[in-house]
């Protein structure tokens, strides 16, 4: 929806999550996704929303 309602290709859209289905929901929409994990940080994730900025330069 938010696709179409801004004219934006999903593929340039992020989907931020912190579960695992979020990410299945991003795979299966074809956008990019940023996994937040404030209690156990991998190479994959964010620890918090400061650090997304990082990640959309």
């Amino acid at each position: 929806m938010i696709s179409e309602k801004y004219a934006i290709p999903i593929t340039e859209l992020f989907f931020v999550g912190d579960e695992e289905k979020d990410r299945k929901t991003a795979i299966n929409a074809n956008c990019k996704f940023v996994w937040i994990q404030r209690t156990e940080k991998n190479e994959e994730s964010i620890h918090n929303l400061y650090e997304l900025l990082e990640v959309l330069e």
